[in-house]
């Protein structure tokens, strides 16, 4: 009878702090999510979704490419280094300086 006790109690201890466990996470080195072999401070491998406001303060490098399915805001200074193509309409509300226009390749 004690020993059933005793595993009830084991049971119910470890299913509360199970329950109450928060996320810890270390406050030195890399962490992976999606990677057992992190590359950097956060190193996230797949489908990202974040929901609201991201905060960027540096630079934002993308490797490959990049689509927006919506608009692109921006307050300062939008500067795009290399080809860019709008396949749509490109609608500018204030000065526009255009460094390099490549002439139509002709057939």
């Amino acid at each position: 009878m004690k020993l059933k006790f005793l595993i009830v109690q084991l049971l119910f201890c470890a299913y509360s702090f199970s329950q109450n466990a928060e996320n810890a996470l270390p406050i030195e080195g890399k962490v992976g999510i999606g990677t057992d072999s992190a590359t950097c401070k956060l190193d996230v491998r797949g489908q990202t979704r974040i929901e609201g406001q991201v905060l960027i303060d540096g630079d934002l490098v993308v490797l490959d490419s990049v689509v927006f399915q919506s608009k692109i805001h921006a307050q300062d200074l939008l500067f795009v280094e290399g080809d860019a193509e709008f396949s749509q309409d490109l609608n500018v509300k204030l000065d526009c300086t255009v460094i390099r226009i490549p002439l139509p390749r002709t057939l």
